[in-house]
């Protein structure tokens, strides 16, 4: 055990001394320094936690850095025809944009134009309507005009006729259900030329046709044809036929 200490002293003695000799050697060659000193004792003084942290930041930075590489070497890799590939790609994205600018205005230009017919439309729509019923109340009142001129001249004819004979064209248009045709060629005549045709319905069943011409004439509103000589004629006959009634009935 004693020799074993022993020795362990001696090899120290012996690294001490050859440290001091050899530190001894470099300051004597100007070889070591007071910085170099320092500098050793910074990394001899240098915990392992901080050397990890040291070697941490440093691979990052070497890896940053190697990234930068990567990129700016990529970026060198890509030929000039693909530079100007992308540069092509990208003017024609901005002409699809201006095309689509210009769509949009077109459309809405075209909307305008579009919606101005169509009120155009409508307008003359409007127009031609009004057009068509100034045509059809023309034809219309061009209709009338000739029907007011053929009621006349039919009105006319009637009033010339002898009594008895416009009697009988008037009873015809009753049994042809014009009652109110008849009704308004009484109402249109001279009222001594109705009376006079009216006088002529002596017959019982001519007499209440003539009473009721005479009573429909008051409920449309006509001017009154018969004076008081052809209404007392009338209601008188009508009198007369019915207190006699009819020879068939009899016994």
């Amino acid at each position: 055990m004693r020799t074993t200490v022993t020795i362990l002293i001696c090899l120290a003695m012996i690294n001490l001394l050859a440290i001091l000799l050899t530190v001894g050697g470099l300051i004597a060659t100007e070889r070591l320094d007071m910085d170099r000193v320092d500098r050793i004792t910074s990394i001899l003084s240098v915990t392992i936690p901080d050397e990890k942290r040291q070697l941490m930041e440093q691979e990052q930075q070497e890896e940053i850095a190697r990234q930068d590489l990567l990129a700016g070497s990529m970026y060198e890799m890509i030929p000039v025809s693909s530079l100007d590939g992308i540069h092509a790609v990208d003017r024609h994205y901005e002409q699809i944009q201006l095309m689509q600018r210009q769509l949009h205005r077109e459309r809405r230009a075209h909307s305008s134009q579009l919606q101005m017919q169509q009120q155009l439309l409508e307008q003359q729509k409007a127009d031609f309507q009004k057009e068509r019923q100034a045509w059809a109340d023309a034809v219309r009142n061009q209709r009338q005009a000739m029907a007011d001129q053929q009621f006349i001249k039919s009105m006319r004819l009637i009033e010339a006729m002898p009594p008895k004979q416009a009697r009988a064209w008037l009873v015809e248009l009753v049994q042809q259900d014009r009652m109110q045709e008849a009704v308004e060629y009484l109402d249109a005549m001279n009222r001594r030329s109705a009376a006079k045709i009216l006088e002529e319905f002596d017959s019982p069943d001519q007499v209440e046709l003539a009473t009721e011409l005479l009573m429909e004439l008051r409920r449309l509103g006509f001017k009154t044809v018969h004076d008081s000589r052809s209404s007392s004629s009338v209601h008188s006959r009508a009198s007369a036929a019915g207190a006699t009634g009819d020879p068939q009935d009899q016994p």
